[in-house]
């Protein structure tokens, strides 16, 4: 059986607000430059920038104090065109239950553990079968 679909559902009042949401180009130099930033142009009370914060973090959006907006990973406009239309925001992450482990925090673990890698790695004699950070 496949996993229920993780939705939050968009009220008529979100859509309105986040149909007058500014899309744009992060303007800060991050690692991917395809990142996207999702401003939101009205003041809102706090209940309904929760309710708004909610939608977009469910579509993959995470705010950003220096952006003053929800910065995307990928181009937000075909994200939120689809919410928008289907009324409702789908939750990958809690959908597919995916809980990424930050990088370094992966890599500090496979360190602490001194994980042993398979020969196919290039880890032999050489390094006494112990991982380095080299083979990550």
């Amino acid at each position: 059986m496949a996993p229920r679909k993780k939705t939050v559902k968009i009220a008529e009042w979100a859509k309105l607000i986040l149909r007058n949401a500014e899309v744009s180009r992060s303007a800060i130099p991050r690692a991917n430059p395809e990142c996207t930033v999702v401003r939101i142009r009205e003041l809102l009370h706090r209940a309904d920038y929760l309710a708004i914060n909610k939608i977009l973090a469910a579509l993959g959006g995470k705010w950003d104090r220096r952006e003053q907006g929800h910065v995307f990973s990928t181009d937000a406009q075909p994200l939120l065109e689809e919410a928008l239309g289907n009324g409702e925001a789908v939750d990958q992450k809690r959908s597919l239950e995916q809980f990424d482990t930050p990088t370094e925090l992966a890599r500090r673990m496979v360190e602490l553990a001194d994980v042993i890698r398979a020969a196919s790695n290039g880890c032999d004699r050489q390094c006494n079968g112990r991982a380095t950070s080299d083979h990550l």
